[in-house]
């Protein structure tokens, strides 16, 4: 049974008109016909709006607005604001879809509806190399889930709040611990490959404290948990555990 759901792609951009046009011509090329395209922009002076607004004319499809934010999740959250999807999906300007058929190769069967996080895999643009794969709660203690990758069901939004502002550049990374955190999303794993994340990106080439803390943010459900964060924590900076402990090579 083939199941439509409207699907909400939100894209954040500011002054990067040459991506940006890459990305709304994969969205708009997309073999899939209910679906909207977000784009927050957050005042650029590059020549984005006089793009839109022509944009805009011929594709129905496309909702923007341009003004100043605080920030990447900032302008994600407005884009979870104006969206009227029931999935959710972020791709940054400078992201594109895997294909033009990949939103109808993932919603074409109903049982796809009775998840609320279904996640594959990207492939990073550059360097060409494939990320992703299943994932666990302890899994995500080491490296996130690409959102470029992720269609959330937008009530996980209304069951979790929106993208917080602490981190500049990790708040979709605690989203995402919090969503296996809980016993109230289902989460699904597709062996497909979802979109082509540009791995030259802000996120790709900093890191912000939570980097360092994100253990933190983990529920502690076992005495091991207990003892690993408690050594993540409190051991003292000079501790190095090499120094006294290695594997021989002989």
């Amino acid at each position: 049974m083939t199941v439509s759901p409207l699907i909400s792609i939100i894209t954040p951009t500011f002054n990067d008109l040459s991506n940006l046009k890459n990305c709304i011509e994969s969205v708009k090329y997309q073999d899939y016909e209910f679906k909207e395209h977000i784009i927050i922009d957050g005042g650029s002076i590059d020549g984005t709006v006089e793009y839109l607004l022509e944009e805009s004319k011929l594709s129905p499809d496309l909702v923007w607005i341009s003004e100043k934010d605080h920030g990447i999740y900032d302008a994600m959250n407005k884009g979870i604001s104006l969206s009227k999807g029931d999935f959710l999906i972020f791709l940054g300007a400078d992201d594109v879809f895997y294909s033009n058929n990949t939103i109808k190769n993932i919603f074409s069967v109903s049982e796809i509806l009775h998840y609320d996080f279904i996640y594959g895999r990207s492939i990073f643009k550059n360097s060409k190399l494939e990320y992703g794969g299943k994932f666990t709660t302890e899994l995500l203690k080491s490296k996130n889930i690409c959102h470029q990758s992720i269609f959330y069901k937008r009530s996980v939004f209304d069951i979790l709040g929106f993208y917080g502002s602490r981190f500049k550049i990790s708040e979709d990374y605690l989203f995402n611990i919090k969503c296996f955190q809980s016993d109230n999303i289902s989460k699904l794993y597709i062996d497909k490959v979802i979109s082509i994340f540009n791995d030259t990106g802000i996120s790709s080439t900093q890191n912000d404290e939570f980097i360092r803390y994100r253990l933190k943010y983990f529920q502690i459900k076992s005495i091991l948990d207990y003892c690993k964060q408690f050594y993540f924590f409190y051991r003292p900076k000079w501790f190095k555990p090499s120094r006294f402990f290695s594997r021989s090579t002989k």
